[in-house]
């Protein structure tokens, strides 16, 4: 697999006991966002993702707790300290229509009703009651609140997000 078709769920932060479980901080919403999750790959910065058979998982929304095949120790556990866990996109669970993932939307050119091209999302920032999404264009960035009087159609297949600018945006 290709760095690009990966999605990252965490990072390695500490062993877990001795016997070469590790206690990994999660980036998932939810802990039902991944199913039967049999495999992941562990990356360290920018060297290629190794492929590791996952025996045991505990998921919670902050932290993950794995056991490995092959990281038997608690040695063998800390030199995963710092590394990234990798999951193939396609352990995700299925969400209900009108519902994306992040790495779905980011990339997304953004246009008005009008076809008035804005830019594209650049990043995404979690919010309490909606997310907002940062459209990075020519001039300006954008901050898009996601919700529906604003964000009008989302094409993931076409790579587009249609937007309605309320006054002040």
């Amino acid at each position: 697999m290709k760095k690009d078709d990966f999605l990252e769920i965490g990072e390695v932060v500490r062993p877990h006991g001795v016997k070469g479980r590790i206690k990994a901080k999660s980036y998932l919403v939810s802990k039902d966002t991944i199913h039967r999750l049999d495999e992941v790959f562990i990356r360290r910065s920018e060297e290629p993702a190794v492929r590791f058979q996952v025996k045991t998982l505990q998921a919670d929304r902050k932290t993950l707790l794995l056991e490995l095949e092959g990281i038997e120790d608690i040695d063998a556990a800390a030199r995963l300290v710092g590394c990234r866990i990798l999951i193939s996109p396609g352990k995700l669970e299925k969400l209900p229509e009108n519902e994306y993932y992040w790495h779905e939307l980011l990339g997304l050119q953004v246009t008005t009703e009008a076809a008035q091209n804005l830019g594209t999302i650049a990043s995404i920032i979690p919010g309490e009651n909606h997310d907002v999404y940062v459209c990075a264009g020519n001039e300006r960035e954008i901050l898009l609140p996601a919700v529906r009087e604003v964000i009008r159609k989302v094409d993931v297949a076409a790579g587009v997000m249609v937007v309605r600018l309320l006054k002040g945006l």
